[in-house]
Parts: C-alpha cells; sequence; structure tokens
C-alpha cells in the first residue's frame, strides 16, 4: 500500500507503507497521510516508534 509524505524539502510524494518507519527514523518524512488527516512527526503520536512503556506487561502469560 501506498501512503502520502511530506519530505523534508517540503514536496510530497508516495512511498510503499511497509518503508515508512524507516523513512521516519532517518528524518526523510516530516509528515504522513492518515484516515484523519496529516500526521506530523514529532507532534502527533506515531506508533511503534520511541518511547517506553512503564505500565504492565497484558500480552504475555495469561492463565484463563
Amino acid at each position: 500500500m501506498l501512503i502520502r509524505v511530506i519530505y523534508d524539502n517540503k514536496r510530497t510524494g508516495l512511498i510503499d507503507a511497509r518503508k515508512l518507519a524507516s523513512h521516519i527514523i532517518n528524518g526523510d518524512v516530516l509528515a504522513f497521510r492518515r484516515l484523519e488527516g496529516w500526521a506530523r512527526i514529532g507532534s502527533d503520536p506515531v506508533r511503534g516508534l520511541g518511547g517506553n512503556y512503564q505500565g504492565p506487561d497484558r500480552r504475555g502469560g495469561s492463565s484463563l
């Protein structure tokens, strides 16, 4: 899937969704388009990039 982005040179373009994270990490992308609108790197939450979760781990070891 292709995602519309705004590059660091202020131009827009399309990139493969699987490569979005690496472009963000490299600083190549200033913003990308979501269904709700533009997500700005550094101001809007971006899934999976940075941050340390301090809460309980709810993913592992459920005892049903």
